[in-house]
């Protein structure tokens, strides 16, 4: 007869490993599907690696407490009403066992992050702290929640395991199903980059390079979460000619697919104005440190 005390703690049914601009962080998915990512991996991103960085304490007026991360006096005007939103930190057992682990919730990370950036906005950060708001904007540059969740799971394999009601969730998220009228939402500025950065001819009567569908897919929809494309091309399949009827942006709900498609065509943009003319290697070398490792990936060479 086993007699030992089930542990009361939450147990991890998936780990793994994300990346985040060059920054990697441990994560995992708890047996309730609380998505975690390791307190210590976050302390390492953000370039304060003090052993327990989160670890909560009562804060000097003998408040609530607070992880480290959230101390700096400068920081509390932009608290949320609700504060647990961002007290969301959980030890939980690995999934292979052995000592407890501690994680802080996805949505919690988003909010830290959230409130750091915000105080840098008002300016009211020391200079000593601005190192944390850079590399927060490093890591969360074109993140949203469902695009965290997403990346956790396909790290840990967990979206094997998730059920068809979340993925559904992630599709309604992101896509309609009607497409909306079309509007522009590729600047001219974007085609006249990408032309610059692979050495091509830019003029007004070639503002869209043939094989400028073929990139937009690549750095933008492929760094959707993982169902979203599949489910365009469904709605939006070539025809016989090749060409589809309506653009991909034209299915993208208000809320979180045009929201995403645009942070991700800014971030996109500011590496392709980093480029030298010509120097399309160098693009995709920014691109990979920014979005990790990409498949081998040639538009070739056009007029």
């Amino acid at each position: 007869m086993d007699t030992r005390i089930p542990s009361p703690l939450p147990k991890a049914v998936a780990d793994g490993t994300i990346k985040l601009a060059d920054a990697e962080i441990e994560c995992a998915v708890l047996e309730d599907g609380t998505r975690v990512l390791s307190q210590r991996g976050i302390g390492r991103a953000l370039k304060r690696s003090r052993t327990g960085y989160f670890k909560a304490g009562p804060d000097a007026d003998g408040g609530a407490a607070l992880p480290h991360i959230l101390r700096p006096a400068a920081l509390k005007p932009f608290f949320p009403n609700d504060l647990s939103v961002v007290l969301n930190y959980i030890e939980y057992v690995p999934r292979q066992g052995g000592r407890s682990a501690h994680g802080i919730t996805a949505r919690a990370f988003l909010e830290i992050c959230d409130i750091w950036q915000r105080a840098a906005a008002a300016k009211a950060l020391r200079p000593n702290q601005f190192h944390v708001v850079e590399e927060i904007k490093r890591l969360t540059a074109g993140l949203t929640y469902i695009g965290l969740i997403a990346l956790i799971d396909e790290q840990t394999r967990y979206q094997e395991r998730r059920s068809q009601n979340e993925l559904q969730a992630i599709l309604e998220a992101y896509v309609l199903p009607e497409h909306r009228t079309w509007v522009q939402e590729i600047p001219p500025e974007f085609t006249q980059l990408l032309c610059r950065a692979y050495g091509w001819r830019y003029t007004e009567d070639n503002r869209t390079p043939r094989y400028a569908g073929t990139f937009i897919r690549k750095v933008i929809y492929e760094q959707m979460p993982a169902p979203v494309l599949p489910k365009l091309d469904e709605l939006n399949p070539t025809g016989s000619n090749g060409r589809r009827k309506r653009k991909h942006h034209s299915h993208l709900t208000v809320s979180h697919g045009r929201e995403h498609f645009k942070s991700q065509l800014i971030a996109v943009m500011t590496l392709l104005r980093a480029t030298p003319p010509g120097k399309k290697e160098f693009f995709w070398r920014l691109f990979e440190r920014n979005f990790g490792k990409q498949p081998d990936f040639d538009l070739g060479d056009i007029e």
